[in-house]
Order: structure tokens, then C-alpha cells, then sequence
């Protein structure tokens, strides 16, 4: 009875206007060769070190630190389970903290991103996150299958991601699509700085009007 209630419900405006929500335009990057140019000739912490990007981020950056849940025999590293003790990320002196792909892995997001504003109060966050509505999904689910990694535990999309880092302590200074057409590409790039107890508007509105000044 429930399901036919919801199935035939006709939304209010209060209700259309809580879930339809524009998506500023911005451009479509490559991810490596974005995220690698972040990185050089700057000091980064790099989460996920055990992940293919590692010894390329060694090359551009003038000193790399890692982390990861994984072990990795090399320097500068920390072995940390960022859902069960994001406190003990260290606080070093670096320029740049880059998390590709860990946001879709964690139990708990919003604990990490507030560790990090906390820990970090001064230093940008690079991040990536799989795309919600990626076309390469449409002719799996066709066939009913979510192709999706084993260790995934969420989809994002740029509502989502505004949304979770505008309540952990990061106001967004620019965003990508990464790899595809935008709206449907594969993921997103955000780069996010803290703003202690401001609010993000103001960092939202220069994103969205630097973003259509790029594509017009």
C-alpha cells in the first residue's frame, strides 16, 4: 500500500525544489595528467599510496608522503584504516593532500573530511570520486548488473559531494568532470579548501561563475 501511495504521490514545489538541483557547467579533464599536475613541484600527502599513482606523484612533487590501509615498504609512508582512525593521519608541512578514489571506500567520509580540515586548516584537498550517473553503467543495468568495486560504498555525484564537504569543514574552490562527456563522464575532481566557521556560498558562486566563464 505504501509502495502505490509513493508511486502515484504528486510532488509539492517544497519537495520538487529539495530534489532537482542544478549542476554548474564545467569542463572534462583527463584524471592522471590532471592530478599529477596538481601535485608538481609541490609537497604532498597522498592517501591510497599503495594505488598506481604513487611513483608518479615521486616524480613531479619535491617531496611525496603516503597513506594507506595497505602495507608498503617505503619512506614516508603511514599504514592507517582512515574509517577507524583518520587520527592518526600526521601533520606534516606540505602544500597539497590528494585522495584519488578513497571517498567511495569509507564507511565514514564526513569523519575524514573533518579530521582533515582539522589537522590541515591551511592546505587544499585534490579528491576524485566515481561519477553516480556514469553512461558507462546504462548497458550493465540493462542487463541488470551494477558494475561497481567490490570495496565501494557509495556512488557520488557534484550534489552529493557539495553537500558532504559543505558539512565537514571544505567550501568548494574549483570541480571537474574526468574522463567523458560531462554530466556522464566516469568521475569528478574537487578541489576543496577549509573555511573554518564561513560558509561555502561565496566559494560556490566563484566555482560556478569561473566554470561558465571557461565553457561560453
Amino acid at each position: 500500500m505504501l509502495a502505490q501511495t509513493l508511486l502515484h504521490a504528486v510532488p509539492t514545489p517544497r519537495m520538487a525544489w529539495e530534489i532537482a538541483h542544478l549542476i554548474p557547467k564545467t569542463l572534462s579533464v583527463e584524471k592522471k595528467s590532471f592530478l599529477l599536475f596538481a601535485c608538481r613541484e609541490q609537497k604532498v600527502l597522498s592517501f591510497g599510496s599503495t594505488g598506481p599513482y604513487q611513483s608518479m606523484i615521486d616524480k613531479v612533487a619535491t617531496r611525496s608522503y603516503g597513506i594507506d590501509i595497505l602495507p608498503l615498504d617505503r619512506k614516508d609512508f603511514w599504514q592507517i584504516d582512515l574509517d577507524e582512525r583518520p587520527e592518526d593521519i600526521p601533520q606534516l608541512d606540505v602544500d597539497l593532500l590528494l585522495a584519488g578514489e578513497i571517498l567511495e571506500h569509507l564507511t565514514n567520509p564526513g569523519r575524514f573530511l573533518r579530521t582533515l580540515a582539522k589537522l590541515y586548516p591551511n592546505t587544499p584537498l585534490v579528491f576524485s570520486v566515481p561519477n553516480a550517473h556514469w553512461s558507462g553503467q546504462k548497458k550493465h543495468l540493462e542487463s541488470r548488473i551494477e558494475k561497481v568495486n567490490l570495496d565501494h560504498v557509495a556512488w557520488y555525484s557534484y550534489h552529493t559531494i557539495r553537500q558532504l564537504t559543505g558539512k565537514c569543514g571544505y567550501g568548494i574552490d574549483d570541480w571537474y568532470w574526468y574522463d567523458g562527456e560531462p554530466l556522464y563522464a566516469k568521475g569528478l575532481i574537487f578541489v576543496v579548501s577549509p573555511y573554518g566557521d564561513q560558509k561555502d556560498e561565496h566559494r560556490l558562486q566563484h566555482c560556478e561563475e569561473e566554470a561558465d566563464r571557461r565553457v561560453t
